[in-house]
């Protein structure tokens, strides 16, 4: 029982993956956002996104929007479409995606996309967003990211090197305090993959729900 209790406990909580300030901007809903830099939530009206459910966002260290997504789309930090942002496999009705920096690139992140289950209509994927890469804001001098065109729409394969077509999907830390486990639960079994310093295992660990 406490071993379940704990495997949901996670996928309920994904933002516990992050620490400081990368969850402090929340992108959602119809141009919806909010702050949480300060000790109170801050409205924003600056956002350009439109959907039903499921959506991510991410900033730095310092509590600065870097981009924000509904798993078909990425706006960069300035609300215009990343380069190669979009075309992604997510679905504007699937229930979660998720956002994991890259533990081997302090500059790239993985997006995480879901499919939309009932009926499937796509499957679990990544995209990498490299934020050294794309046009330079005339506002800070940094790049604006861009979505890695090698690692675009990546599909991830169960333990039978079949598509996953379930709408959850959550992160959490390893325990060697730099990595992450990849935690997706379909049908009776939960699937498990290793995203280190040398990329995301195609292996999963399997185990049974």
């Amino acid at each position: 029982m406490k071993n379940k209790f704990l495997i949901w406990f996670w996928i309920l909580f994904p933002l516990l993956a992050f620490s400081q300030g990368e969850n402090d901007n929340w992108y959602f809903g119809n141009k919806a956002a909010v702050n949480f830099s300060g000790t109170t939530p801050l409205v924003l009206n600056n956002s350009v996104m439109n959907t039903l459910e499921a959506v991510g966002s991410i900033s730095d260290l310092n509590g600065n929007l870097l981009f924000y997504t509904d798993g078909l789309t990425i706006w960069d930090r300035e609300h215009n479409i990343m380069v190669n942002g979009t075309g992604l496999t997510g679905d504007s009705s699937s229930q979660q995606l998720i956002i994991v920096k890259d533990p081997g690139n302090l500059n790239r992140y993985y997006v995480f996309t879901t499919a939309l289950s009932f009926p499937p209509t796509s499957y679990i994927a990544y995209s990498i967003v490299d934020m050294s890469l794309g046009p330079i804001s005339l506002n800070d001098g940094l790049p604006l990211g861009e979505v890695d065109n090698l690692y675009k729409n990546f599909p991830i394969f169960d333990s039978s090197n079949n598509f996953i077509q379930t709408e959850a999907i959550t992160a959490i830390p390893h325990s060697d305090g730099s990595s992450y486990w990849i935690l997706i639960p379909f049908e009776s079994e939960l699937y498990s993959y290793l995203l280190n310093s040398n990329g995301l295992s195609n292996v999963p660990v399997v185990s049974s729900l």
